[in-house]
């Protein structure tokens, strides 16, 4: 397939490909994204194909005005129609009951549906053209760093998806945050460009499950973990076999880990109490079989067939994260790895002048708008760098957004403090 390279004047284009059925880029004001027809079922399977998306992850449904959402859903709350108000069209994605005319293959068997209505004036135009809301997820490959240029996207899908719509970088270069609205429930499901404190102007005190989220995107040595498959090792590492020293155990052959990144696992699990209310089980004290974790390992680690399968994302880079607390500390630190060429640094503006080996950085400190236009063009550069294995990233919650710092967490792969 040669993938067609458009501009916004050939929207008669993009529109003619997503009508046909077919699998393209389109800008949006956050990140690029694939965009197929919701109506397509051929098409939507296609994307979660090409993007390498397990079908147990649904997709958002995008709008060209706020009257589509009333075919969607069902239910619409107050609250709803306030942060539409404030929030629309923007970075705000919805998650409501789905109407009997959304697919389950768009909501993955859901019955709750994800809802955004873009700002970015091309999306809105092929949208409207289409005459019919776009499904459409961020053009990567799952689990990996979104795309905020087109040249992003043809790095990671040229020659397997019909066209891509260069409209230069993306405004702001973060995702939209998610937030679930169900009667009385309401919760953020995924920090992004909207920061919290401004929804709950509007909605009030809001849960998080930022920590949950951030398991569910997080790398155990450069592979992506799916939510589902957190709750299956869960269950299978907390089975009330005999006791076994998780810590000790290694596992040599190709596809497995050692036993201390087992370990490291299930430190994440533990640290999320609803997670481990799974089956309404005490966890402490339980362990599993040597076998169960060779299984776990196998599973989640360099396995190439299973990433064909299920979609797992793998970086040629491990990404560390560094808690320093100062520029110079941090600087300190991974000055000391000088004598290893394959190392470099990703950190803020503002360490720069301090660090002396290879360093990329992804915007100063405290302005979160500058960090989210360069953090995933950061993270990319990287990984492209074929002389390096092993980056040190610095991010501060003080000095980052939740969203950025959430992000930055599921990009690395373990930490190191001093």
């Amino acid at each position: 397939m040669k993938t067609k390279i458009l501009s916004d004047k050939d929207l008669p284009d993009a529109v003619k490909i997503l009508k046909a059925g077919g699998v393209m880029a389109v800008p949006t004001e956050t990140v690029y994204g694939l965009a197929a027809s919701m109506f397509i079922p051929s098409a939507v399977c296609s994307l979660f194909k090409v993007k390498r998306r397990v079908h147990s992850k649904p997709l958002t449904v995008h709008i060209s005005s706020f009257e589509e959402i009333f075919d969607l859903t069902k239910d619409l709350t107050d609250i709803a129609k306030n942060l539409a108000k404030a929030f629309w069209p923007g970075p705000l994605t919805m998650v409501l009951p789905k109407s009997a005319l959304v697919s389950e293959i768009v909501t993955a068997g859901s019955d709750f549906v994800g809802v955004r209505f873009p700002s970015h004036r091309i999306a809105n135009a092929i949208i409207k053209c289409v005459g019919s809301p776009l499904v459409i997820s961020s053009a990567n490959i799952s689990g990996g760093f979104s795309s905020t240029t087109a040249s992003h996207v043809a790095g990671d899908f040229s020659g397997k998806i019909d066209a891509i719509l260069d409209a230069g970088e993306s405004p702001l270069g973060l995702e939209s945050t998610v937030i679930l609205l169900n009667n009385n429930e309401r919760k953020i499901l995924r920090y992004g460009a909207i920061e919290k404190q401004e929804i709950e102007k509007i909605t009030g005190k809001l849960r998080s499950d930022g920590k949950l989220f951030y398991v569910s995107e997080q790398k155990f040595s450069s592979c992506a973990a799916e939510k589902q498959e957190v709750k299956k090792i869960a269950e299978k590492l907390y089975s009330n076999e005999e006791p076994l020293n998780i810590s000790e155990q290694k596992f040599s052959s190709r596809g497995a880990v050692e036993g201390q990144e087992i370990k490291k696992i299930a430190g994440e699990l533990r640290s999320d109490e609803e997670l481990f209310n799974l089956s309404r089980q005490e966890f402490s004290g339980c362990a599993a079989k040597k076998q169960e974790i060779k299984k776990i390992a196998e599973r989640f680690y360099q396995n190439e067939k299973f990433s064909n399968k299920y979609g797992d994302f793998y970086t040629k880079t491990e990404f560390i994260l560094v808690r320093s607390g100062t520029e110079l500390s941090y600087a300190d630190f991974v000055n000391s790895k000088a004598h290893i060429p394959s190392v470099a640094a990703l950190c803020y503006d503002d360490d720069m002048a301090n660090v002396e080996i290879l360093s990329v950085s992804y915007g100063p400190k405290g302005d979160s708008s500058s960090q989210f236009k360069k953090l995933f063009s950061a993270f990319r550069e990287l990984d492209l760098n074929k002389k390096i294995t092993i980056v040190y990233v610095r991010c501060e919650p003080n000095y980052s957004s939740e969203a950025i710092f959430n992000k930055v967490l599921g990009f690395c792969s373990r930490s190191v403090s001093f």
